[in-house]
């Protein structure tokens, strides 16, 4: 990704590598402070996911100047974009939009900005198509677009006109796009997680526990902080400071049962919970990245087919699901529900005390 994509201020991300391997899938790569690191199989969502986290993690190159055009084209306008978008979203979903920008950079960066329409939309929707990305990813990539082309439109950048038109791109529908459809998420076995944490350190050892126990998403657990957690009932609450619904105003509490608080409090005396040394010597949070790196070397060394920390919360919801109900399920894993009044969201937050109570 180019240096146009950048927001004024913020520095360019390393670049999305490969590394070739004879009668093995290639590897994606990134170079980061000096190493290099692997990112999963080369060109798939999921080594792209990873890259568009840690591209918001690791500094680069000098900041860009401002742009000065009045008729900004498609780059121009991605600049003006991520440097409202990083002070708005968190880092994951800022990341998308990072790799989003180099899509749209690749196809239609010299484009201008009002003459971006639903062809050129439809262009870079095909390319994601070849380049194997799978339907339903393409389908929230191409509704990103669009959110960048509606920020343009309040802002007065572009008249409304785009907005509409890029409106009437329909999202790919399954077995008529010629998308590839993803493998359905599976739960991981006790088994196996038990033999992957043989091969960790003793702190990813624990943190898999409590993302076991507690069913959090993997976001929610390494960005856990002490002073986060209500600690003064038998069952503690966990409030993210951000979460995957916070721009829908919403709410989350995770409550953390007796097995999860033994092992939480070994970590509640620094800023973060779950930590890592940095090159300079002070501790920063662990890192989403690096936590499933952490998981999927040491299935390898485990001999284990890989499992990751999304499985890691599936099992916990169909365990859920299958002793205490699919609305307790919901509750305790923050899915979004239809709506909820204030009487109902206490007494579902009591359902959820009740699991963790009971599972740890």
């Amino acid at each position: 990704m180019s240096d146009s994509n950048r927001p004024p201020g913020a520095s360019s991300p390393p670049k999305y590598c490969r590394q070739k391997r004879k009668d093995l899938p290639d590897r994606a790569y990134v170079w980061s402070r000096g190493k290099k690191v692997y990112l999963g199989e080369y060109g798939t969502e999921q080594s792209r996911a990873e890259y568009a986290e840690l591209i918001v993690e690791v500094p680069g190159d000098p900041p860009l100047p401002e742009p000065t055009s009045d008729n900004p084209t498609v780059s121009e306008l991605l600049v003006l974009f991520l440097r409202w978008a990083s002070s708005y979203y968190d880092a994951r979903e800022y990341g998308h939009f990072m790799t989003i920008a180099g899509w749209l950079r690749d196809h239609a960066g010299k484009t201008k900005a009002k003459e971006f329409g639903p062809r050129r939309l439809k262009e870079i929707r095909q390319a994601m198509i070849e380049h194997g990305w799978t339907r339903k990813g393409i389908n929230r990539q191409v509704v990103r677009i669009r959110q960048v082309f509606t920020w343009a439109v309040g802002e007065e950048i572009i008249p409304a006109t785009n907005q509409e038109a890029l409106r009437a791109v329909k999202g790919l529908r399954e077995g008529r796009s010629g998308a590839r459809e993803k493998e359905p998420i599976r739960p991981v076995s006790d088994e196996d997680i038990r033999a992957a944490q043989q091969h960790l350190s003793t702190k990813v050892s624990d943190m898999v526990e409590v993302h076991r126990l507690t069913g959090c998403r993997p976001a929610e657990l390494v960005s856990m902080r002490p002073d986060q957690i209500d600690r003064s009932g038998s069952v503690w609450i966990y409030s993210p400071g951000k979460h995957k619904n916070t721009w829908r105003e919403k709410s989350r509490k995770i409550p953390i049962g007796p097995k999860a608080q033994a092992i939480l409090r070994k970590y509640l005396f620094g800023d973060w919970c779950f930590t890592s040394q940095a090159d300079h010597g002070k501790p920063e949070p662990y890192l989403g990245s690096s936590y499933r790196r952490a998981i999927a070397r040491a299935c390898t060394r485990a001999k284990i087919h890989p499992w990751t920390p999304g499985q890691l919360r599936h099992s916990t919801a169909t365990k859920i699901r299958r002793e205490f109900g699919l609305e307790e399920a919901q509750v305790v894993l923050g899915h979004s529900t239809a709506s909820t009044t204030e009487i109902y969201a206490e007494r579902d937050m009591g359902r959820a005390i009740e699991v963790a109570r009971k599972m740890g």
